[in-house]
């Protein structure tokens, strides 16, 4: 089973390892079992075939697995929306949302793991004590509480780097609700995901279409994208109840009750407002797929996005980094296997007079080894990464598409220059990015 580091202030997952301790502030670690592989024998006291059964809200988190089959880039005002074919994601139901949303969050469910039963985590005290006891007896083992994950691909509309959930949730459900309108489609017909990251506020909102294959909705959506927009602003801004933030009568149905405490439809109303219905074409994203990664000896940039990373780099004024430098671990790292060593595209030496200053790593995904090969490597080097974090390394990921983003490879390079000069540079990096032209 993997383990997951789970961030709820941030609803973020990332994989980790065992017994490493969560990197980030607030996270917690989380083993899971990928559902298709779950036979569970679940007590209750409700049986399916009761009216009075009930549908227990779960927080479920996801991530992006760095594979999909190309798209393409649109300017949405201040804004930018993708489009992507076979986006491989991972989706982690970490728990009850009502037991995960606590002061003191509760994470996963009580599963034993020698036969397979599980129990309501919203069971009385006395039922979970009583269960754990029963099981530690008769299995030899306390049950353990345990999250379930499940990876798909889909076709998706992205908005990255929205600020906060509200402003994604608020957005992509009034989209959703016009689309419905508009095209005449079922409101599941598309799904909502807004994904957290471990290491940043930001969030980025991916309206997906769960249909295998794809369902063409996607495309309609942009193809009657001016009138979606209008109307997605009607429905923020004509609230039957006027209500303050949403309620059911505008934004929020009975299958989003996950995040009603997100929906404001006055900031959808205001974005969308701000953003328009224009789409303005960008630039052609190319697939990324696992392929094979051949490392040059000589410590330089071996492909030309490496070459165009290098000279973005030094353009910004960033020119101490080695290329394609192995790091050698005093201690190989214990996972289910012994790691010796890492090789980033790009690394920055820590403070010779910190101890806790390990340096910085960049890797370029879709062209280095650490996501490419199968998909064992890929676990492998997504746990590597993991533990660079949680032992003094700071990490940024660059995928090869945000290259050509301009707003992406801001974002990245703020990073970069907060780790390694501070504020002032990293401030100078965004009034001025006339170096991303400059390469």
């Amino acid at each position: 089973m993997p383990v997951f580091e789970v961030n709820v202030d941030r609803e973020a997952v990332t994989e980790t390892n065992i017994g490493q301790a969560a990197g980030s502030l607030g996270a917690s670690s989380l083993r899971a079992i990928p559902v298709c592989d779950v036979d569970l024998v679940h007590q209750s006291q409700i049986d399916d075939e009761e009216e009075m059964r009930f549908q227990m809200l779960v927080a479920v988190y996801g991530r992006e697995q760095g594979r999909h089959n190309g798209g393409r880039n649109y300017g949405w005002g201040e804004k930018r929306l993708s489009i992507r074919r076979g986006v491989h994601f991972r989706m982690v139901n970490v728990g009850a949302s009502s037991m995960v949303q606590q002061d003191t969050p509760e994470l996963g469910y009580p599963v034993c793991t020698v036969c397979g039963q599980s129990v309501s985590p919203l069971a009385s005290d006395r039922q979970l004590e009583s269960f754990d006891e029963n099981h530690e007896q008769r299995c030899g083992r306390k049950p353990d509480r345990i999250g379930f994950f499940a990876d798909i691909v889909a076709d998706c509309l992205t908005l990255p780097a929205c600020a906060n959930q509200t402003e994604a949730y608020s957005v992509l459900e009034a989209l959703r609700m016009s689309a419905a309108h508009v095209l005449d489609m079922h409101l599941e017909d598309l799904q909502i995901l807004v994904i957290g990251h471990v290491d940043r506020d930001d969030v980025d909102a991916v309206l997906w279409d769960p249909m295998p294959g794809g369902s063409g909705l996607l495309m309609q959506i942009l193809d009657n994208f001016p009138q979606i927009v209008e109307h997605a602003r009607e429905i923020a801004l004509e609230c039957p109840s006027a209500c303050g933030s949403s309620c059911v009568d505008c934004l929020q149905t009975f299958r989003n009750s996950f995040y009603h405490k997100y929906l404001d439809r006055h900031v959808a109303a205001e974005l969308l407002g701000q953003w328009g219905g224009t789409l303005k074409e960008e630039n052609d994203i190319p697939p990324t797929h696992p392929s094979p990664h051949v490392q040059d000896s000589s410590a330089q940039p071996v492909n030309n996005p490496e070459t165009k990373l290098k000279h973005l780099l030094e353009a910004a004024g960033f020119t101490s980094g080695s290329f394609q430098q192995q790091i050698r671990f005093k201690t190989p790292i214990v996972l289910d296997h012994l790691i010796g060593s890492t090789t980033p595209d790009v690394y920055y030496v820590g403070d010779e007079d910190d101890e806790a200053d390990k340096g910085v790593c960049i890797y370029l995904d879709g062209l280095s080894g650490s996501l490419h090969g199968d998909p064992q490597t890929a676990a492998r080097d997504r746990e590597i990464r993991s533990w660079l974090r949680n032992n003094g390394y700071q990490v940024i990921e660059i995928s090869v598409v945000e290259l050509d983003d301009r707003g992406a490879m801001v974002r990245h390079f703020k990073k970069l220059a907060r780790y390694l000069e501070g504020k002032d540079l990293a401030k100078r990096i965004e009034e001025d990015s006339s170096w991303f032209g400059a390469e």
